[in-house]
């Protein structure tokens, strides 16, 4: 898993905006997932943050559940 950490404003939301570029090696098989940090800045209705961690540890899991399927 790579974390590319790039920086700038949302996709879309300002015709003007910046963005930092990175660059990374794909291989077949491989998947892009692009998210902002509302997605892991996200909270659970007792205040509990989704946080980075959780993202990667769920993505994982459903990347193997995908590839034995």
């Amino acid at each position: 898993m790579h974390n590319s950490s790039a920086m700038g404003i949302a996709i879309g939301l300002n015709a003007n905006s910046q963005y930092e570029d990175t660059q990374a090696q794909l291989e077949p098989g491989d998947t892009i997932i692009y998210y902002t940090n509302g997605f892991t800045n996200a909270a659970s209705p007792s205040g509990a943050r989704f946080d980075e961690e959780n993202f990667i540890a769920s993505f994982s899991v459903a990347i193997v559940i995908l590839n034995d399927s």
